[in-house]
């Protein structure tokens, strides 16, 4: 399941730190790690600059002892141009960092590639659309529909074209809102909201067909970017969203389409997590290019570490069993994580499964080959390592992937059904109250419809959000 990189890792510089007593140890070679205590739980890091050729930047690696895999470590979108770098630790832990240099072609993120015209669809067919799926809206506008291209990093960080939907509505006279909508879970790589329509491609057009100049990003693995999609991980779900919001506004400025700077996320299931993602990571690092006015993440897994780790691992039957697969094959695209598919999966999993994420086969084909209690697929001394050490790599993968732990300072509804027990709204509530903790003043969790269950759920959440971006349209 790994992919050929199209640059090379070039390992510059390794450092080690024994962070229970915060002493400091580099190799003492040219170039030169420096690592100095800062406090009583943070050391910064220094190191020496890369002068090769196609340099792209920096990336720290941490593993917690000499036995486990190094991975990227959390709180920085990678990489990096600066030398010095500032990590919190956990003091009475040992563990070692290490400097990666990464060369290669540069990623021109958000350059416009093409833009291709889908469709063109008049008010009366929109609204058979709508008629036709029993969606309570009338639609104002005709939409042009387009499938753009643009350049955004892989799960490895090198560039590479992506895709997405475009919907704009036709004859707007002033200029207009827009908004991103994050799709839910996929398996198959022609699912994407610009290759077919599906829910995801209604609710794009529903929101251009009011005046929203709506985008539907495709994801990495779907539409134009083909190979293993990266599920659920929250840096290239981002990338893609924000990727697009530049080759958006791109378009916009090539066919004089007035913005009036308003920018309203929404998303459900993966969707709601990639949301959330997406709109830490604008005012994290993005805040002047995008101002978020508002964002609806729904019904997401925003606590992979706790409440989707409890659900995946328990002994109870569950309804989506790929989904723990597609968790472990996609971390592994991006982290490397585990060797072969055997060291994961006992027989005949370790064989059957690899073929099934191939972009062909849909969720239920998956299902269909997986027992109903999904960790029944996990070798017994890789699920014993899991669940007895809360250090262990795929644990800490699945921590840097929660989406709470940060302050939002443009309101955000949660929109998440009681019933909902493909992703439970524990999710929800464990966000709600850390952002609360955090002194978040403008975050609320809103249940449509307390009998839904997660499916049943959605349009209800799409419509409610619809109503409260209305009520913050300028």
């Amino acid at each position: 399941m790994k992919t050929t990189l199209k640059f090379k890792y070039s390992v510059l510089l390794l450092g080690s730190l024994a962070l229970s007593s915060l002493a400091g140890a580099s190799e003492n070679s040219s170039p030169v790690l420096e690592i100095e205590p800062i406090n009583s739980n943070s050391v910064r890091l220094s190191w020496t600059p890369y002068t090769g050729a196609d340099w792209m930047g920096y990336r720290i690696d941490y593993r917690s002892d000499l036995e486990a895999e190094w991975a990227p470590a959390s709180g920085t979108d990678w990489p990096i141009t600066e030398t010095t770098w500032e990590a919190v630790i956990d003091s009475e832990t040992a563990g070692y960092f290490r400097v990666v240099a990464l060369t290669g072609s540069p990623v021109n993120r958000g350059e416009l590639i093409g833009a291709t015209l889908i469709r063109s669809m008049s008010i009366a067919q929109v609204q058979d659309v709508f008629t036709s799926n029993t969606i309570p809206i009338l639609a104002s506008n005709g939409v042009d529909l387009w499938k753009l291209e643009y350049q955004t990093p892989d799960a490895t960080g090198a560039p590479v074209t992506a895709s997405g939907l475009l919907a704009v509505p036709q004859g707007i006279e002033s200029p207009a809102p827009m908004l991103s909508y994050q799709h839910g879970t996929l398996h198959k790589w022609d699912e994407a909201p610009s290759m077919a329509e599906t829910l995801d491609f209604t609710a794009t057009l529903a929101m251009a067909s009011t005046g929203y100049i709506a985008q539907a990003p495709d994801y990495l693995g779907f539409g134009s970017s083909r190979g293993l999609h990266p599920y659920v991980h929250a840096a290239t779900e981002a990338s893609a969203v924000i990727d697009m919001l530049r080759a958006t506004r791109t378009y916009m400025d090539q066919q004089s389409i007035a913005w009036n700077e308003q920018l309203f996320l929404v998303g459900y299931s993966q969707g709601g997590h990639a949301t959330m993602a997406a709109h830490r990571e604008l005012e994290s690092n993005h805040a002047d290019e995008f101002t978020v006015t508002a964002s609806a993440p729904m019904a997401g897994p925003y606590d992979m570490s706790g409440t989707m780790f409890d659900l995946l691992l328990s002994n109870e039957p569950y309804d989506s069993p790929n989904y723990l697969p597609y968790l472990l094959f996609g971390y592994d695209l991006v982290y490397d994580w585990f060797g072969s598919p055997k060291d994961v999966f006992i027989e005949p999993y370790n064989e059957t499964l690899p073929p099934l994420f191939d972009g062909e086969s849909t969720g239920g084909q998956i299902d269909a080959v997986l027992p109903d209690v999904p960790r029944d697929i996990l070798q017994p001394a890789l699920l014993e390592k899991i669940e007895s050490n809360d250090e262990h790599p795929w644990r800490l993968i699945l921590r840097e992937n929660d989406v709470y732990d940060w302050t939002p300072r443009a309101p955000i509804q949660m929109y998440h059904c009681a019933g909902d027990t493909t992703v439970p709204r524990e999710n929800s509530t464990v966000a709600l109250a850390r952002f609360n903790e955090l002194g978040a003043e403008s975050v609320e969790l809103i249940d449509p419809f307390p009998l839904a269950g997660h499916a049943e759920c959605a349009p209800f959440s799409l419509l409610r959000a619809r109503t409260w971006f209305e009520s913050l349209r300028q």
